[in-house]
């Protein structure tokens, strides 16, 4: 039998994981490839773990409080210490530029690298749950959790006051604290934080959320961060507390946001300062299993509050599931169960890998899981609608929605009524109104040999890799166009665009790889993407790929010589389709953009970095013989809309720094738009890497704006071959 000591040792050390929770410690500015610069910042009268006689609850902030299992309408989001912006002495704010990207460090606690999350806990999320930031410049000493977690990220949420900037998972996958699990040991063998000269900086390497301040922020003011990590408990899960509970801690933070970052060596430096002096590498392009704040947020357990919660979607596995999304009235377990589509059994068995995983939480009677899109569930092989040529029943309602779902086997079954009790669902051979394939004997033949030049093949080569895009982009995005619209109508509309579209993607994509293999050619393998998660950014990640497609398919199309002529006439065709569909894919997402006589001709480079925005690094089996370009960024990744004449700033990364700084030369933005000759508006230097301009005046419809430094070139091509950085898409509104 152990000793008392022992037994107590062992005792002291559980209880210490048991209640080793997470806050942010540090903060620090990430420049554009990764590396951390500058000063360090600190939260609100942050108080430094590794000095004698330190209080965890100095800094540690609970919701609900302990012994509370939901949230209430007045539970104040920040620790009481933090809710007046001041600033503890040796621990200043950070300071950033607008548009700046920040790292946010926190201890993982054991959260992530022991098994379930840590001794004794159960129905904890995989991952260790997610870390949201929300952003405001109108603070306020008693801001309530439950407003904030209602803020979105176009600032439309809630009251308005502030906006979310960031869903990322708590473990951001290199992060450890002192312990020898299989993990933790892992990970210590791969990258040290060890710091010569700090004691303990050994013990742990501390984890990141990493967030790009918003473009707009007004120089000289201080900007509000509310980092919030969700780690709610799943109902059903931990025997002692069979209910589940909400879970949050909260670190109140002020941002000083200045026109250029004093570039120094860091002397504010936490007592066991890791050496660790870079971001994670994919700290511009993370996102979380749960990206909505309300997802998994137990305080919303009634049905009517789950089919309204945007992000929310079906499942597919052996447990319950409702069919989340804008509708009317409220579905039991079992009915929902009878209308739930069945996907194919990858997809199946994967959903039910997610749910037993704890990707999927019970709250209150419903089980919901976000983002399923996103998911690696949705494989190619588990498309949620038919291809063009294997038509599967779809599900309609009588009013003439419809649910696009694949049978098991990929055939069309017998008509079978479902009922939802209040509302009669059918199934129907007819499966997209866009269901229009290939003839048989079109493009199959290997005889039909064609001679193709290498500009041919190269253009062959493009159109595939943006089809591979296209096609898993609307598939993955079919059950997020029901979120986020005004409307039930206004959702299911959207949501049959986007399925009609993925229809035509995968026929295009038959026709191109038929057309690839008669030119003797191998088709290409199609890459892994990373999507915008936010309902309003995908949507306009859509439009912008299908801009983006559309011009440049007519580049293509009027730059192949002579005997491409079948390449030719396949990718005009693709192109005029693409506008088609762009023009749809705009009423919905820019709805008050301005109308363009012609479409924009995009040149080949142009149009692949654009769509390398949408692709993991490193996961394209075949690279296209293409330049990479330096990032030129706006308000968001994706795109931004801006009325002629308004002011937009732009970032740049350090290698379009290198280069203007090797040019000497003042800096513009050229502008191509329609079929008019480049435009050019001058920039304005609102620090290293950013800087501020004027959209022309006479610009509608969708334009590209890339940086330079030589203004006046007439030909689109010079343009092109002259292009410090970019481009990036802005739309332009009325």
């Amino acid at each position: 039998m152990p000793s008392v000591s022992m037994r107590t040792l062992v005792v002291s050390v559980l209880c210490s994981i048991a209640s080793a929770h997470s806050w942010i410690e540090q903060l620090t500015n990430v420049g554009p490839g990764g590396t951390y610069f500058a000063e360090y910042g600190y939260p609100r009268a942050f108080v430094d773990k590794g000095v004698a006689g330190f209080n965890q609850n100095a800094n540690e902030w609970q919701l609900p409080a302990p012994g509370q299992r939901l949230l209430e309408s007045s539970d104040p989001l920040c620790h009481p210490d933090q809710r007046d912006p001041h600033q503890s002495p040796n621990f200043p704010r950070l300071k950033s530029v607008p548009g700046g990207t920040i790292a946010m460090r926190y201890a993982e606690g054991g959260h992530v690298t022991m098994d379930g999350g840590g001794v004794g806990l159960y129905g904890k999320p995989k991952q260790g749950g997610t870390a949201f930031v929300f952003g405001t410049s109108q603070s306020n000493p008693e801001q309530a959790m439950n407003s904030a977690l209602e803020w979105t990220r176009d600032g439309t949420g809630g009251d308005r006051r502030g906006r979310l900037l960031a869903s990322q998972n708590f473990d951001d996958g290199r992060c450890y604290e002192n312990n020898n699990t299989p993990l933790a040991s892992l990970r210590r063998s791969q990258i040290s934080a060890s710091l010569s000269g700090q004691p303990g900086s050994e013990k742990e390497l501390l984890c990141e959320t990493d967030v790009q301040l918003p473009p707009d922020l007004e120089v000289g003011k201080h900007y509000t961060l509310y980092w919030v990590w969700q780690w709610p408990t799943a109902p059903g899960k931990d025997p002692n507390d069979l209910e589940g509970k909400d879970e949050y801690y909260t670190s109140c933070i002020d941002v000083d946001i200045v026109r250029d970052i004093p570039v120094v060596q860091p002397v504010r430096t936490l007592a066991q300062q890791g050496a660790v002096t870079s971001a994670v590498p994919d700290f511009a392009r993370r996102t979380a299993l749960t990206t909505d704040p309300l997802a998994l947020h137990a305080s919303q357990s009634t049905h009517s509050a789950v089919l309204n919660t945007p992000s929310s979607t079906v499942i597919a596995g052996s447990d319950p599931a409702v069919i989340s999304g804008p509708a009317s009235g409220s579905l039991d377990s079992k009915t929902a169960n009878d209308i739930t589509p069945v996907f194919t059994s990858t997809l199946s068995e994967a959903s039910r890998d997610a749910t037993e995983s704890g990707r999927s939480f019970l709250s209150g009677s419903f089980l919901t899981q976000s983002t399923i899109g996103e998911d690696r569930a949705v494989s190619e092989s588990a498309s949620l609608v038919p291809t063009s040529s294997s038509r599967s029943p779809a599900v309609t309602s009588t009013d003439g929605d419809l649910l696009p779902t694949v049978s098991p086997t990929g055939s069309a079954g017998e008509p079978r009524p479902k009922s939802t009790g209040n509302r009669s669902f059918s199934w129907t051979s007819a499966a997209l109104p866009a269901t229009s394939g290939l003839p048989d004997d079109l493009f199959n033949s290997r005889d039909q040999s064609l001679r193709v030049s290498l500009r041919g093949i190269d253009a062959l080569g493009l159109a595939q890799f943006l089809k591979h895009l296209g096609a898993h982009m609307f598939n993955a995005s079919m059950w997020e166009a029901l979120s986020g619209h005004p409307s039930r109508d206004s959702a299911m509309a959207f949501k049959t665009v986007v399925a009609n579209i993925f229809t035509q993607e995968q026929t295009q994509q038959t026709a191109l790889k038929a057309l690839s293999l008669r030119a003797g050619v191998s088709s290409l393998p199609a890459c892994q993407y990373n999507l915008p998660n936010d309902h309003t950014e995908r949507a306009k990640a859509m439009s912008v790929l299908k801009t983006v497609e559309s011009g440049v398919l007519m580049w293509l199309a009027e730059s192949l010589r002579p005997e491409d002529t079948p390449v030719a006439i396949m990718l005009s065709s693709m192109s005029s389709v693409a506008a088609r569909q762009n023009a749809r894919l705009r009423s919905f997402a820019v709805p008050n953009a301005s109308t363009a006589a012609f479409d924009t001709p995009l040149p080949d480079v142009w149009a692949y970095n654009v769509a390398l925005t949408f692709v993991v690094p490193g996961t394209c089996a075949v690279e296209q013989r293409l330049p990479l370009l330096p990032t030129l960024s706006v308000a968001t990744s994706v795109a931004t809309t801006a009325l002629p004449g308004d002011e937009v700033i732009f970032t740049w990364d350090a290698a379009a720094r290198a280069a203007a700084a090797r040019s000497g030369r003042p800096l513009f933005i050229g502008w191509l738009n329609q079929v008019s000759a480049p435009m050019y508006s001058v920039v304005t230097l609102l620090g290293d890497g950013c800087g501020t301009t004027k959209v022309p005046p006479k610009l509608s419809g969708t334009a590209f704006a890339v940086l330079t430094a030589q203004p006046g070139l007439a030909s689109v091509q010079d343009l092109m071959e002259t292009t410090l950085a970019g481009p990036v898409v802005v739309n332009l509104v009325q």
